[in-house]
């Protein structure tokens, strides 16, 4: 089903992305990944920064198959409103054209954020689906939901997506100093127990 694609993957050298490409068979689909910094990999390496407008690679994109968006800032609020919306805008303004002039489908895989719900009306027992209510609570949340909402309004019959919403995401390798963070709330009491 998913063999003999062609996979465009955006932030592989990021933590995310560097694990999507280790699960991916580099045997059976064609590989390409979007970084601004060199990194070892069986994949095709194109060195550019999706926040710098390179029509040329923009263009590109309509070559793909699965376009998975790995892409993200957490820090800078300047390069996040770059990256997540204005870079993201472009790019998908561009695809959902060409796609329907070309009647060519790609499905665009987006990374985004679990904040996009907030947590400030989140009782105990409620539920999270992708029709709760978004109320993001800080900038990356707010870059990431409108992130999805510019790939939302710009998907049509051939430009498909799915956006996935993690919450902390960690594991070897990680650059975070999230376990430094737990344990500081632990020592300090603020931690809770699920199901307590």
């Amino acid at each position: 089903m998913l063999r003999n694609k062609k996979r465009l993957v955006l932030g592989g050298k990021g933590f995310v992305g560097k694990n999507l490409l280790s699960k991916i068979n580099h045997k059976e689909n064609s590989i390409t990944v979007l970084s601004r910094r060199y990194f070892l990999s069986n994949a095709k390496i194109i060195l550019n920064d999706l926040t710098s407008y390179d029509e040329k690679i923009i263009k590109s994109f309509i070559n793909y198959d699965i376009i998975f968006n790995c892409s993200g800032e957490l820090k800078d609020q300047k390069k996040m409103g770059v990256l997540h919306v204005k870079s993201q805008k472009r790019i998908i303004d561009y695809l959902s054209k060409e796609c329907l002039r070309k009647k060519k489908k790609v499905k665009w895989i987006q990374v985004s954020s679990i904040g996009v719900f907030g947590f400030e009306n989140i009782k105990k027992d409620d539920l999270i689906d992708e029709n709760s209510k978004k109320n993001p609570s800080n900038y990356y949340e707010k870059s990431k939901l409108k992130s999805e909402e510019i790939l939302i309004k710009g998907s049509n019959e051939y430009l498909a997506y799915i956006i996935l919403r993690p919450s902390t995401i960690y594991g070897n390798g990680m650059k975070s100093n999230f376990i430094d963070k737990l344990n500081y709330y632990i020592k300090k009491k603020f931690f809770f127990y699920i199901n307590s």
